[in-house]
């Protein structure tokens, strides 16, 4: 009862104080039936109220979703501020995670949905492109949300990081430490030279920097990612020995796929997965980057070579249309405003096709698509202004978890030569790490505990390449 009484108060103070930006404010609401339950009544719901455009006297208030979720054992930490990828992923959608995460054992953790994206206000989220990503279903989108006085200029990784400074100003927080996943690096490392004194450590997972184009390299990771594949499977007993020709048969599957589509039943629900050369090559990016399908990879691979389509419904693989439809999870207006502006500044449709020319033609339709993304991102925006990257100030301790076979983010490469910066690449995973393995959460908790030394943790020695999934009749 202590304890609870305790929380309530501290949580009435927080909601009393003003953010340094006189513009802001801060203010309770009840936390929504479908995102906490009550035996989690001790978490608190609130938004952050700012104006879209800082520089603009005349610019609306829009509003940031905040949940708090307190430690298990008041300790005196400094909290967890999660930042979200996409760009557009709703941080609140992960809630269910954050609850049991054993680094809630030692730190309070705050989640945020981004400006424009999950329950923050004005929503960005197109469902216009919830059962179709067609050209004129996002200019529909676009076309809705200016109607609406939506300044998408406004939505970028530099008001991210200045809605979180004010988050952080309001909250009264001596010092934060960052976990940001995939996009949400790019933020966090903007907010990073903003406040090095109050960020006390960052954990930055398939970190998306804004140092490289990410469309430029679309087509030739997902070509280093199946090479590494290939060369585990041949270091793997059982992998070799059901599969001793995969490379071969990757080849042989993609060829006949482009030469000869086909609709396969079982997969799909009530419908057929039209499995042609352009979807394969997309399948194999989606499984690559999801640990959970990463596995399955080499056994889809030899099931499309020998044309052996009846078995691909066993393997139990989250294939694109399972999700179900009109999530407002992933706000599709926000990835084009904030990823837009660095991917037009950091590359052309000339250094696209240069990046890929000397790849398989199995690998086109990615190359094709992120010429259509490029294309999309010069439509969607008038400014072309990308934002320049800027590393923050080397003392901040930094951690840089990394999947071996990332398809979209690979492990950064370009690091400080000393601490604290370190990095961690788990040779089982692709993109996104803290989720999916216990062990980068114990790696994480002891980063957390003493920022200053190189984490270990025992698990570490322990961590191999994927244990691949080996059909019954192999």
């Amino acid at each position: 009862m202590k304890l609870t009484l305790s929380l309530l108060l501290f949580w009435a103070l927080i909601l009393t104080v003003t953010a340094q930006n006189p513009d802001a404010r801060i203010s309770s609401e009840p936390c929504p039936g479908d995102l906490l339950q009550p035996a989690d009544s001790e978490s608190h719901c609130s938004r952050l109220h700012i104006a879209a455009d800082r520089a603009s006297a005349a610019s609306s208030e829009i509003s940031i979703f905040v949940v708090q979720l307190p430690a298990r054992q008041e300790n005196g930490n400094a909290p967890i501020l999660y930042l979200a990828g996409g760009p557009g992923d709703a941080a609140s959608a992960d809630i269910d995670w954050w609850l049991n995460s054993r680094l809630r054992d030692a730190h309070d953790i705050i989640l945020l949905d981004q400006r424009g994206s999950g329950r923050s206000r004005p929503s960005l989220n197109c469902p216009e492109l919830d059962k179709s990503d067609s050209d004129e279903r996002l200019k529909s989108c676009h076309k809705r949300l200016i109607d609406a006085g939506i300044d998408l200029v406004a939505y970028n990784a530099e008001t991210i990081a200045r809605d979180i400074a004010d988050l952080i100003a309001a909250l009264q927080l001596e010092r934060v430490n960052l976990y940001a996943r995939s996009y949400g690096a790019r933020p966090a490392l903007l907010l990073a030279r903003k406040l090095p004194q109050q960020i006390r450590a960052m954990v930055l997972d398939s970190a998306y920097t804004g140092a490289e184009s990410a469309l430029q390299g679309a087509a030739a990771n997902v070509e280093r990612s199946l090479q590494r594949l290939f060369a585990d499977c041949r270091a793997d007993l059982s992998c070799h020995s059901a599969y001793p020709q995969l490379a071969a048969q990757f080849s042989r599957a993609a060829a006949t796929l482009v030469a000869k589509p086909v609709a396969v039943a079982g997969i799909l629900p009530n419908a057929l997965l039209q499995l042609d050369g352009d979807s394969f090559a997309h399948l194999l990016r989606n499984m690559l980057a999801d640990a959970n399908t990463l596995p399955h990879v080499p056994a889809l691979i030899a099931s499309v070579a020998a044309a052996d389509y009846d078995d691909l419904a066993f393997l139990g693989l989250n294939l694109p249309g399972q999700q179900s439809f009109g999530s407002d999870s992933h706000s599709e207006g926000l990835f084009f405003s904030a990823l837009c502006p660095d991917e037009t500044a950091l590359t052309s449709a000339a250094e696209i096709k240069t990046s890929a020319e000397d790849l398989p033609s199995v690998f086109l339709p990615l190359l094709e698509s992120a010429l259509d993304l490029l294309a999309d991102c010069e439509s969607w925006l008038d400014s072309r202004a990308g934002i320049s990257f800027e590393p923050p100030p080397e003392a901040i301790p930094t951690l840089y978890l990394a999947g071996a076979y990332d398809p979209i983010a690979p492990a950064v490469t370009v690091l400080p030569a000393s601490p604290p910066v370190w990095s961690a690449l788990f040779p089982h995973l692709g993109h996104g790490v803290l989720e999916y393995e216990t062990c980068a959460e114990a790696l994480m908790s002891a980063f957390l505990a003493d920022p200053a030394q190189p984490p270990s943790v025992g698990c570490w020695q322990e961590l191999g390449p994927p244990e691949f999934f080996i059909r019954e009749n192999e």
